[in-house]
């Protein structure tokens, strides 16, 4: 081989590991980039430090009442996200009238070709976000049914079918949903 051959195979050698070392350094500085960032405590001048249990919740953004197979549920809102008069996220814990067992509102509704989407779930057995025993029901057009959505001044109103987790057809179900 000659010297100019040489010299060309080393350099793609090189450039190669180049290459390998900048793509590890960039997915080690990715990673680190996900961890949480340290942020100290201000100080609290000997104030007690408040466990997760104790700090406050966010404000209300709002309430929803659902209306399922003859099960009437109540939701505080803690996250609500409105878009123009047709889009709406929502979200929070809450429970079944006359149960101690907790239950999560979650759910959304959009507009394709002026034609409403969405689905609404309850999570019953939980009041958190993205936990699930198995036992929910939910409101929507998921099967392809209609959903009927009216605006009662700032409430939405949300009308369409509804199914357990056993797939269950349950008839009509009613959200109603109030964003502050």
């Amino acid at each position: 081989m000659t010297q100019r051959r040489l010299n060309r195979r080393a350099g793609v050698h090189v450039t190669t590991w180049a290459f390998a070392l900048a793509t590890a350094l960039m997915l080690t500085g990715c990673a680190n980039a996900l961890e949480a960032p340290h942020n100290p405590a201000p100080d609290t001048a000997g104030a007690p430090a408040a466990s997760q249990d104790e700090q406050q919740p966010a404000a209300d953004a709002g309430s929803v009442q659902v209306s399922v197979d003859g099960r009437e549920f109540t939701f505080t809102i803690k996250s609500c996200a409105r878009y123009q008069d047709s889009e709406i996220e929502v979200s929070g814990p809450g429970g079944e009238a006359g149960s101690d067992v907790p239950s999560y509102f979650d759910g959304g509704l959009m507009e394709m070709d002026s034609t409403p989407r969405g689905e609404f779930r309850i999570d019953i057995g939980t009041d958190q976000p993205f936990d699930s025993t198995g036992d929910f029901l939910s409101i929507g057009d998921s099967t392809g049914g209609a959903i009927s959505v009216d605006n009662d001044g700032d409430d939405y109103v949300v009308t369409a079918a509804s199914w357990d987790a056993q797939g269950t057809d349950l008839g009509q179900g009613t959200v109603r949903i109030t964003c502050r």
